[in-house]
């Protein structure tokens, strides 16, 4: 088994008994999202206080790292569940959106994973 995958499995068993110790989280694809943000727009050239990299710190845009946690909290104590369900609810949610400069380049993408079967290797 892949390490990520390993690492994935593991986070979740531990995640699972985090609420009801009063442990609030989100998982690191919400935390430490700014490396991949920083990475997809590398190619496209890189501006001194790039407004598309400085708005993910900012509060009052609703897509701000900030607010998703908010958003990822008040899902997960609205429906009793943990904030890695919640998080991935959100994920999920996110990824129905046509990207930005992609259109619906993600879902093709997933498309041809699936028709490829490479969720099924092990």
């Amino acid at each position: 088994m892949p390490l990520d995958q390993l690492n994935l499995m593991l986070f979740a068993q531990i995640a699972k008994n985090l609420p009801e110790r009063g442990i609030d989280y989100v998982p690191d694809y919400s935390a430490n999202r700014m490396g991949i943000v920083h990475c997809a727009k590398d190619q496209y050239g890189l501006l001194p206080d790039d407004p598309m990299i400085v708005r993910h710190l900012d509060p009052s845009w609703p897509g701000s790292i900030q607010e998703t946690a908010k958003r990822i909290f008040d899902d997960a104590h609205a429906r009793g569940a943990s904030p890695l369900v919640a998080a991935n609810r959100l994920a999920d949610e996110l990824a129905e959106e046509p990207h930005p400069v992609w259109g619906t380049r993600n879902r093709q993408i997933i498309a041809s994973l699936a028709a490829d079967g490479w969720h099924e290797q092990r």
